[in-house]
């Protein structure tokens, strides 16, 4: 992110991560986008949303470093027939 500016508002922040200018705004507000309001606009700063991204591709790699299957419980049909057993 070295060439955006130090701070983005609301109207660029939508063009850059391709969201309305109402989203942002809900995404500041839920706590997703770290924003700080001036007056009557919002603003993020460009370090705090290069954080963000960096933060969220950690999470992202530890999230498929995890096994993706669950364990098989006793007594879970999985055969044809005992799927239709189970049935009756």
């Amino acid at each position: 992110m070295e060439s955006l500016p130090p701070i983005l508002d609301v109207h660029h922040l939508a063009n850059l991560l391709g969201m309305t200018e109402a989203g942002v705004r809900a995404a500041i507000a839920r706590g997703d986008l770290p924003g700080r309001k001036i007056g009557r606009r919002w603003f993020v700063r460009t370090a705090d949303l290069s954080s963000l991204f960096d933060s969220a591709a950690v999470e992202a790699r530890e999230r498929r470093a995890e096994p993706q299957f669950r364990a098989i419980s006793d007594g879970v049909p999985w055969s044809k027939e005992e799927l239709e057993a189970a049935g009756d």
